[in-house]
């Protein structure tokens, strides 16, 4: 019994720390989107990505001090796809939010991630829950509202490239004990 309670008990903490990690992310996506698009009429969207990213690099590699040392090239070909998929994705982003409203523009980021998740359920739940979830994305960006054509194009490609995001941020996450650090090395590439 007691082996079984120290065992929840460490589940409960792994999972209150990935909840603490994505609430943390999800908060410093969209503040620095926020306040990034304040910048785009002075820095043009490339310019403001490339600082976004830097940034985060610089404070990634020193919170986490990533290991270069037995990194094999499978691992480093995943770490520098991941990075090249965030890099483009936060381009793409910048680019559409740059003409189009915030709400819109991540809304069509988002459509990624939501078709990864519907091309790999498995079971029917999993697949009407996606659905749902792309439904409510079309709902959101769609027709009637404010409409730049390269705009939305830019944000169909940002979700594009999220989707790659999701599937190489598996593959990195998935590599080692240290995945978080390693994270820092995909987001240095992409700076």
């Amino acid at each position: 019994m007691a082996a079984s309670t120290g065992m929840n008990m460490s589940t409960n903490r792994t999972g209150l720390r990935a909840a603490g990690y994505v609430f943390v992310g999800a908060l410093g996506i969209q503040a620095s989107s926020a306040i990034s698009s304040t910048m785009f009429s002075d820095l043009g969207s490339p310019a403001v990505s490339s600082i976004r990213l830097l940034i985060a690099a610089v404070v990634l590699l020193l919170v986490l001090r990533p290991r270069v040392r037995g990194i094999s090239v499978r691992q480093w070909f995943n770490i520098a796809a991941f990075g090249a998929a965030m890099a483009a994705m936060n381009m793409l982003l910048y680019a559409s939010i740059e003409r189009l409203p915030l709400g819109i523009a991540v809304t069509l980021d988002f459509l990624g991630p939501a078709a990864v998740a519907l091309v790999l359920s498995r079971r029917i739940r999993e697949a009407i829950w996606a659905l749902a979830a792309l439904a409510g994305v079309v709902l959101i960006a769609g027709p009637g509202g404010y409409f730049d054509l390269s705009g939305f194009l830019f944000g169909l490609g940002a979700g594009f490239c999220f989707a790659l995001y999701t599937v190489f941020a598996e593959k990195v996450g998935k590599a080692d004990d240290d995945s978080i650090a390693t994270l820092a090395l995909s987001v240095a590439f992409a700076a």
